[in-house]
């Protein structure tokens, strides 16, 4: 029972014995043609040598690698969806619940440095913050981590283009261009 599943014959095999009986059948038809006589075909490969050089090529191909979602090395579910890979450690809640939770701890971070005396470092880290909060909403609530990634480049194309015409727009002087 285990010999039917395995190839007899590699495929090389298979492809030069089809290819043998092909020019032998193409030799046939060319000596009937020009010497008018009905022509005497080779016969035709077998259904289990066919089977063996299906089974041969995909054998030899390699098997397709499903696509990685975006963050898997620090956020991933495990069992199923009732635990969590956090960033090495392994947290027994559903992923959602985590980043949740994440996000908002992120979100009393942000409150308590809004209290803080105004500076350069606390608006920085307030912006860094956003963003990761974006990122988080963006790739689990929005499920964009398991989407193709042509969605991701619809995303991401726009919000280049505003960066860049903000750009544009901040190097504008405030009081207008003198005339």
């Amino acid at each position: 029972m285990a010999d039917e599943t395995k190839p007899t014959e590699s495929n090389e095999e298979a492809q030069s014995m089809w290819l043998r009986s092909e020019r032998a059948e193409a030799s046939a038809r060319a000596e009937a043609a020009a010497h008018d006589e009905p022509a005497t075909l080779a016969p035709a490969p077998t259904a289990e040598a066919v089977w063996a050089a299906a089974r041969a090529s995909h054998a030899e191909a390699p098997a397709p690698r499903a696509p990685r979602p975006l963050l898997s090395a620090w956020i991933d579910e495990r069992d199923g969806g009732d635990s969590t890979y956090f960033f090495g450690r392994v947290i027994p809640m559903p992923m959602y619940t985590v980043i949740f939770g994440t996000l908002a701890v992120i979100t009393l971070i942000e409150v308590v440095i809004s209290e803080l005396p105004e500076g350069f470092l606390g608006t920085l880290s307030l912006v860094v913050l956003s963003l990761a909060k974006a990122v988080l909403v963006i790739l689990f609530y929005m499920h964009l981590r398991n989407d193709s990634r042509v969605f991701v480049i619809a995303l991401i194309l726009p919000l280049i283009i505003g960066l860049i015409s903000a750009m544009f727009l901040l190097s504008v002087p405030t009081t207008g261009y003198p005339y």
